[in-house]
């Protein structure tokens, strides 16, 4: 019976389907999918040949734009104006004296000379091989000063004890002024103690001339 059905259902499907219409079916879908295939792959060569030609595009035109910026690859010199002035004269010069050296010492050879010396006061060239200095600037010792108001002039010998002890020069000027009215001016002869053992240490004694012996006791009671 198994074998009868399976007889009957080849039969049958010999029989809805010819064998050469399922031979063109079966090639057709062989075919289609080499074709898909082969497109996919074409395209995606093409796309990667397009990203190269225009990225390769791209860096010529970059590279242009960079060499017309900088000037590389144009046969004229860049030059400043300054330099192509200075560069024209001297090349003026040089063909001056040329010819002025194949030229005997006749009349026309004094107008060459002329008009070379005239070429030179006109571009004032200097030669090339001149030091260059550097000229350092300074204001005058004046300048530098403290600038006091008419009101802010320091007596002389309060300026000798700014001078002398550093540590009143960190007080505002109102507050040194006051300080200098507490200060007295001595006159001593020689001699005569500025201070003696024992004697209260209130004072700070600033010599604004001449000298001061200065006596010390030690423990065992040396001077």
């Amino acid at each position: 019976v198994v074998e009868l059905f399976n007889h009957i259902n080849t039969n049958i499907g010999s029989y809805a389907i010819p064998p050469w219409l399922y031979q063109l079916l079966s090639d057709y879908e062989i075919t289609r999918t080499i074709l898909i295939i082969s497109a996919v792959v074409l395209i995606f060569f093409i796309i990667v040949l397009i990203t190269f030609l225009r990225r390769w595009k791209n860096k010529e035109l970059l590279v242009k734009e960079v060499k017309d910026f900088v000037g590389v690859g144009s046969g004229k010199p860049r030059f400043r104006k300054r330099d192509k002035v200075l560069f024209y004269g001297r090349k003026m010069l040089r063909k001056v004296k040329s010819i002025s050296g194949q030229v005997h010492p006749t009349g026309q050879g004094k107008k060459r000379r002329a008009v070379m010396r005239f070429a030179r006061r006109l571009l004032q060239l200097k030669k090339d091989t001149a030091p260059q200095q550097l000229k350092v600037l300074e204001p005058p010792a004046e300048y530098l000063e403290e600038d006091l108001g008419p009101g802010e002039r320091v007596p002389p010998d309060a300026l000798y004890i700014l001078q002398s002890i550093r540590v009143f020069g960190h007080f505002e000027k109102p507050v040194f002024l006051k300080l200098c009215k507490h200060t007295e001016i001595m006159n001593l002869p020689a001699g005569t103690p500025l201070f003696k053992i024992g004697d209260p240490d209130e004072n700070v004694f600033i010599v604004q001339q001449g000298l001061v012996n200065v006596y010390i006791n030690g423990i065992d009671g040396s001077q």
